[in-house]
């Protein structure tokens, strides 16, 4: 008779653990594949390895201004080419254009080196600024 009871109680609960145990582990496994999915290759090229429509739009957005980083990037299939553009006065514009030629986005930014050192001489002016005699 415990033979019945083994089978009768034990056997569901531990199938009832396996199967709570196996749904999170799953679930994991998914969201890692979808992530892969999204961002499925990214590399880093030159300007000269860009198709003709996108080398024109960045030599015509870069105007004379230094081309840095070039990366052709396929996601979900459709491949994009992020451009960073410096400027003579150290900005910098990141641009985002499709095969085709079309600007997809375009972001500028101060070149960090800039706003840190800024943000020290910024810091160290208020401090000397005071009505007291540091010095």
């Amino acid at each position: 008779m415990n033979a019945s009871k083994y089978t009768k109680y034990i056997m569901p609960g531990l199938m009832a653990l396996a199967i709570a145990l196996a749904v999170p582990v799953t679930a994991l496994a998914k969201d890692k594949h979808e992530d892969r999915d999204e961002k499925e290759d990214s590399a880093k090229i030159t300007l000269q390895q860009c198709p003709a429509a996108v080398q024109s739009t960045v030599q015509n957005l870069a105007a004379g201004a230094k081309i840095g980083e070039v990366e052709k990037e396929t996601e979900k299939g459709a491949v994009t080419y992020e451009v960073e553009i410096i400027k003579a006065d150290g900005t910098k514009t990141e641009v985002c254009v499709a095969a085709d030629g079309t600007v997809i986005k375009s972001k500028d930014k101060k070149c960090e080196d800039d706003e840190n050192k800024a943000g020290k001489k910024k810091g160290k002016k208020e401090k000397d600024d005071d009505d007291d005699d540091d010095e």
